[in-house]
């Protein structure tokens, strides 16, 4: 009986707790809102480097020369005992991806460390990781 007098009670206590804990948050928010002009969301945005769609399209380029992009052939030379982290180092380093440690992980995942091969290789810039993977896997 006792027991369950002071599971009431303390049920009770953690309620009232909870209830008063919203009350004053309700009367003093922490977060506070503040009401923008659109001249000074114009502004922040421009310090954020936004552009207006209109403005940023050239009506005069030609469409063809605007959807063209440029694409290096890249040498890649991979030598013998080379481990993972050291390719994606010299991957990146020749900038045919944009993070070594993400490749890692991907060629972790994908299982293919242990079958990388040694060699020298021809890369195009615009490949994807799964693409320069398999690359990577081939024999020269």
């Amino acid at each position: 009986m006792l027991n369950r007098c002071r599971l009431l009670f303390l049920t009770l206590g953690i309620g009232i707790g909870i209830i008063l804990t919203n009350i004053i948050y309700l009367a003093n928010p922490p977060v506070k809102h503040i009401e923008y002009s659109e001249e000074e969301i114009i502004s922040k945005a421009k310090d954020l480097g936004m552009v207006f769609i209109k403005k940023s399209i050239d009506t005069n380029s030609n469409k063809e020369e605007s959807n063209e992009i440029e694409v290096e052939e890249v040498k890649l030379i991979v030598e013998p005992g080379d481990t993972l982290e050291k390719i994606s180092r010299k991957l990146y380093e020749l900038e045919l991806i944009d993070n070594a440690k993400n490749f890692r992980q991907y060629a972790g995942a994908k299982g293919v460390e242990k079958h990388l091969r040694a060699g020298t290789y021809i890369i195009s810039s615009d490949l994807d990781y799964e693409t320069i993977t398999m690359i990577l896997m081939k024999k020269q």
